[in-house]
């Protein structure tokens, strides 16, 4: 690995500047400090990143992804944060997504990551206390303007 400086990361937070200040509408609902944006502005905020190829910068560029090198990765985070950005869909982006792309089947490569890049399709994780039952939980389905995937 090379830990030198990337000299070239300072012209890549300019045009990540730049983008954001282009695509930052002044009814997009900025981010609060550290908090998952809501689903609709998240859902946003995917379309416009994705129609730009930036839709999932943690990815490699032959699952979809920018490519970027993790200096770039944390350089946007950054800038983002800065701008007030709404959030990404961090269960897709940095877990599901890539556990699809390296261990999923084509059907459901083709079922979800287009979903997600287009800002179609968003994930959640369930977690259990220490000392409670997982197996006394219980799951109701209900609808809601979005596909359910079982």
């Amino acid at each position: 690995m090379d830990f030198r400086p990337d000299p070239n990361l300072a012209e890549f937070r300019q045009q990540v500047r730049g983008f954001l200040r282009e695509q930052m509408s002044a009814d997009m609902p900025r981010r609060a400090h550290g908090m998952r944006s809501p689903r609709d502005t998240l859902m946003q905020w995917q379309r416009v990143l994705n129609a730009h190829g930036w839709g999932a910068p943690y990815w490699a560029a032959e699952h979809g992804g920018t490519g970027w090198t993790v200096a770039q990765r944390l350089a946007f985070d950054e800038e983002c944060a800065l701008a007030g950005t709404p959030s990404q869909d961090g269960f897709a982006q940095k877990l599901v997504g890539p556990v699809l792309n390296h261990f999923g089947t084509p059907r459901q490569k083709e079922e979800h990551i287009g979903a997600i890049l287009r800002g179609e399709r968003l994930w959640c994780q369930g977690f259990s206390e220490p000392g409670s039952v997982p197996t006394s939980l219980r799951c109701a389905r209900k609808p809601c303007a979005m596909a359910i995937t079982t």
